[in-house]
């Protein structure tokens, strides 16, 4: 993991729109990080879905990494970008 010390994996599953949809959408959401976040993403078997790997140097990066992703893939599904949510 090199200077890398925290690391996570992200796995979205839909019938709702195509494999390769998602794949493009989750490798867009990790082209906006800078360069101490590292990650890919590819299909699962099967066309079932796909998968993200992110390696970050700390939890903030990590978190915020995350959290692209998921917004990447929902708005991917849903056709629409999540709005903010309160804390």
């Amino acid at each position: 993991m090199g200077a890398c010390s925290m690391q996570a994996t992200v796995m979205a599953v839909s019938r709702a729109v195509a494999s390769k949809t998602l794949l493009t959408a989750l490798r867009r959401g990790l082209e906006c990080h800078g360069p101490s976040v590292y990650g890919a993403a590819s299909l699962l078997p099967n066309g079932c879905g796909v998968w993200a790997r992110i390696l970050a140097q700390d939890g903030a990066e990590l978190t915020g990494a995350v959290a692209q992703l998921w917004s990447a893939a929902r708005e991917a599904v849903t056709g629409s970008h999540p709005q903010l949510r309160r804390k």
